[in-house]
């Protein structure tokens, strides 16, 4: 197989992916636990694995509880097997607030707002798509999310797997991990045998935007959930009994909408609240949200500012308050820094796709990433993210530069290589 029946093997798969509705979905008090969390992400990893049991013989596939996979493929010689062992992933489910099941189309884009869905009013604003004049691009029909994010990365990863073993391509370890959840902060890296994640040397994660931009910091994530419980009684004739939960949530909820760290009003490196989520009742309610910064010290200080927010809109209505906390995401940075060598392949694979040094950006992602919570557990394993050409992610406006997602797969095919020639043994 030569590399452009790849690129376009890569295209096929992810518009046959997308239209599997993969939406991972949040438990909600009461709710029973699934893993994963919605059927559609058990229907895609099936139709992947059919597909890696056509291109392989015998493939060695591992399935975790929680839904998600391995493909291992040992080195091809002796004399490669002790190459760095390089893994890349990619996450089945698709953000959980907009519908999954895509319905893609394709456009030959000339230029100027592009019209998604005319009866909806979903149009691609000219800015988002400056420089992209004579592209293909894939969108939805603008009813669901397009979900680039990230099944571009699961497209890339079987194509390269079926390239590899085609053209029977030299390389040392590989491993290929098919995650689930990642949306909903919940890929569970503990499913997998601490045995098998210790042999890993880096972990590549394709579920970044642009191509030439190399995510290797992200947000500290956290999930704070605050619950109000209140008194019902009927606001006519018994008001000075009412106690109204809903009336807190709601308080607490407006005022991070004002405050300075709302995400409307930020950027670059500063740090964000975001409530993502208010329900419920005069007698119970909760409001679910997320303190992202890249800095502990920081992180921690959002943390206790949702605390005194709570309790204070606690006292105002005269309710009970209990307030959890979980951190779901580690900034990346500080297992990649020390271990910068290992990115250079990337920067080179990128390069020899046309762009220059300087357009290759090293960034830090003003979000999470599988690998920022794979570093909860596994701090010194550098994670970084490659971008797959999806553009305005969650939600109908989002699209793929099918270019991008072509050249993503010579990229990956680059890295194999350069790992295989260019670092020694035990690395």
């Amino acid at each position: 197989m030569i590399i452009r029946e790849m690129f376009e093997n890569a295209l096929e798969r992810f518009v046959e992916y997308v239209q599997v509705d993969t939406r991972s979905k949040e438990t909600k008090p009461g709710e029973e636990e699934r893993h994963p969390s919605s059927e559609g992400q058990l229907v895609l990893g099936h139709q992947i694995k059919d597909d890696l049991r056509e291109i392989c013989e015998e493939p060695k596939i591992t399935e975790f509880k929680d839904g998600s996979f391995i493909l291992h493929i040992p080195a091809t010689e002796e004399k490669y097997e002790k190459k760095p062992h390089v893994v890349f992933a990619a996450h089945l489910d698709t953000y959980y607030n907009v519908d999954g099941k895509a319905h893609p189309k394709n456009h030959k884009y000339t230029g100027g707002d592009l019209v998604v869905n005319e009866d909806l009013g979903i149009v691609i604003p000219a800015s988002d798509l400056a420089g992209l004049e004579g592209q293909n691009i894939i969108t939805s029909d603008g009813t669901t999310l397009l979900g680039a994010d990230d099944k571009a990365g699961v497209a890339v990863m079987v194509s390269m797997i079926e390239y590899l073993k085609t053209n029977n391509v030299p390389h040392g370890p590989l491993s290929f991990w098919f995650c689930v959840d990642e949306e909903i902060g919940q890929l569970d890296i503990s499913v997998i045998p601490r045995e098998i994640v210790e042999s890993w040397t880096i972990l590549w994660t394709l579920d970044g935007e642009r191509l030439n931009a190399i995510d290797i910091g992200c947000f500290i994530g956290r999930k704070m959930v605050i619950t109000y419980m209140g008194m019902d009684a009927h606001p006519g004739v018994s008001g000075d009994k009412l106690m109204p939960a809903h009336y807190a949530a709601a308080h607490l909820t407006s005022y991070f909408a004002t405050h300075k760290y709302n995400p409307t009003k930020t950027s670059g490196m500063e740090p964000i609240i975001y409530v993502t989520g208010i329900e419920g009742n005069a007698s119970n309610s909760r409001v679910t949200c997320m303190p992202r910064s890249f800095s502990n010290k920081e992180s921690d200080k959002l943390a206790n500012a949702v605390v005194v927010a709570a309790d204070r809109a606690a006292r105002m209505f005269g309710v009970k308050v209990n307030v959890t906390d979980r951190v779901s995401n580690a900034n990346t940075r500080s297992a990649i820094d020390p271990k910068m060598d290992l990115v250079q392949p990337a920067i080179d694979a990128i390069m020899k796709r046309g762009y220059k040094k300087e357009e290759v950006e090293l960034k830090d992602i003003r979000g999470g990433t599988d690998g920022g919570m794979l570093n909860l557990t596994y701090p010194h394993l550098p994670a970084p993210n490659l971008g797959c050409g999806g553009k305005n992610l969650h939600g109908p406006q989002e699209f793929l530069v099918v270019k991008d997602l072509h050249d993503l797969c010579g990229v990956v095919i680059n890295m194999i290589d350069d790992y295989r020639d260019n670092f020694p043994d035990n690395f």
